[in-house]
């Protein structure tokens, strides 16, 4: 067996460790599901505890700063239909939603994991429709996408999308893709956290007693 041959052997034996021990990224669309996997180290804001009128730009507020792609400062509103709570200042006590935006959350501490439950009015002037929409979270150079699809039934257009393993992001985009069913949409929710309660898998047996084996092995073969 060539020198080359065992380099590779052992290289090769190093990354698949390197990668079996990587937490794994994993996307929910099921807020009790998420929550239950979770556990305690959960965050939950709904913005219910924040007066009408707090302005959620600039500085950070409870470890978050917010940021939109709108040149309007992010607010938080009166409550609405399906808990809408934050969106723009429209003056005399009015508040608009999301369409076209990006919303960025930035956390002062690292970001294991995110989700966010999301609305969207689904009726037009008292007209129900159905359809779907597509939502991505992007952090760093990651993106995930999900696709909620909405029923004649379904009043206020719910759904869910959360990611964890995100290994110390520092900050999440939101936003909706692509619509057929509502051109406005809201954050109903945003649930986060450091720490998940994922443990990092542990290396097999194998790679445990394998790895030191075959390091002896290649010193003593290359002398």
């Amino acid at each position: 067996m060539s020198r080359i041959v065992i380099k590779l052997l052992l290289s090769g034996l190093l990354l698949n460790v390197g990668s079996i021990a990587t937490a794994a990224l994993i996307t929910f669309d099921d807020r009790a599901t998420f929550t239950e996997a979770l556990g305690d180290s959960l965050q939950v804001q709904d913005w219910s505890d924040f007066p009408a009128g707090t302005v959620l730009e600039g500085a950070p507020v409870d470890g978050i700063t917010y940021s939109s792609t709108s040149s309007e400062a992010l607010v938080v509103g009166s409550l609405r239909g399906a808990n809408w709570r934050i969106g723009y200042d429209r003056g005399n006590g009015r508040y608009s939603s999301f369409s076209n935006q990006i919303l960025t959350f930035a956390f002062d501490e690292p970001l294991d994991y995110f989700a966010v439950a999301l609305s969207q009015g689904n009726q037009n002037q008292g007209v129900r429709g159905e359809g779907s929409s597509t939502w991505r979270i992007t952090t760093g150079d990651e993106s995930f996408e999900s696709t909620a699809i909405y029923t004649l039934d379904d009043f206020s257009g719910e759904s869910f999308f959360g990611v964890s393993g995100l290994s110390g992001a520092s900050f999440v985009d939101v936003q909706r893709v692509s619509s057929d069913s509502n051109i406005v949409w809201n954050v109903r929710e945003m649930l986060y956290g450091v720490g998940s309660n994922y443990a990092v898998p542990e290396p097999p047996p194998w790679a445990l007693l394998g790895l030191p084996l075959f390091g002896l092995f290649a010193r003593k073969f290359f002398g």
